[in-house]
């Protein structure tokens, strides 16, 4: 477990905010149902839906390291089918459900707008959640901003499934290897213009220019519940500017 690539995939986990909306939605929605998830990251959401009554989940992951963290975690566990696909270019499985997670200033190093395009492509955009979007562009001011530890993060973790999910995992591994996560400072937010606001399935492609190469503020909802956001709750934020990140591709 000792690599920053795994141990990455924990900062939203730790995010008790981001992670106890996933969790209240999940309660409520996923039971006998068959779920794909899009992109699997630590785990967390497959889990959480198996324990929640899903009959069975499709968990899809391109990281090889990722995967191999995948298949320990659910080794045991026969309802979790891991796919190793890219959930850009993949053809998905038929699920009753897909479930994904993919918010962040990062859109174009992680091709999220790809994901979206893929599931529109394949008429999947009615069964996808959160399916509620709000995308706006603008600046942060990171300077004297105040960093809070993962270890902080998890620390205030304290819903039942989300503590067994937890005991399942090397945390005393992963969180030395986290970086700093960033509490935003709302205060600190220019918005300069909405790029998008309303259902998945009506979102187009856009590029660097649209945003003037300012960083994407994401907000996101299960039918108007369940607020998400990548910028109004302490998150694991990634403040990388646009044009950096697309040189980074």
């Amino acid at each position: 477990m000792k690599n920053l690539i795994v141990n990455r995939v924990f900062d939203y986990a730790i995010d008790k905010e981001r992670t106890e909306a996933y969790l209240e939605w999940i309660k409520a929605n996923v039971s006998g149902k068959t779920v794909v998830e899009l992109g699997a990251g630590s785990g967390i959401m497959a889990w959480l839906c198996v324990k929640h009554g899903a009959t069975h989940v499709y968990a899809y992951e391109n990281n090889v390291r990722i995967i191999n963290w995948l298949k320990t975690l659910f080794k045991d566990e026969a309802r979790v089918t891991i796919v190793e696909e890219d959930v850009t270019t993949a053809t998905l499985q038929a699920a009753d459900i897909y479930l994904h997670e993919n918010f962040g200033s990062n859109v174009y190093m992680e091709d999220i707008l790809g994901l979206y395009t893929n599931l529109k492509a394949q008429n999947l955009e009615d069964k996808t959640f959160p399916n509620k979007l709000k995308m706006q562009y603008g600046t942060y001011d990171i300077s004297n901003n105040t960093d809070i530890s993962g270890a902080n993060r998890y620390a205030e973790i304290d819903d039942a499934d989300l503590v067994e999910f937890f005991a399942a995992c090397p945390m005393s591994e992963i969180l030395p290897g986290l970086l700093p996560q960033r509490q935003v400072d709302e205060s600190k937010v220019t918005i300069n213009g909405t790029l998008f606001e309303g259902d998945l399935k009506d979102l187009t492609q856009f590029t660097a220019s649209d945003t003037n190469n300012e960083l994407v503020f994401w907000e996101a909802t299960f039918d108007g519940q369940h607020t998400l956001s990548n910028w109004k709750s302490k998150t694991s934020w990634n403040t990388i500017p646009i044009d950096r990140v697309m040189n980074m591709k």
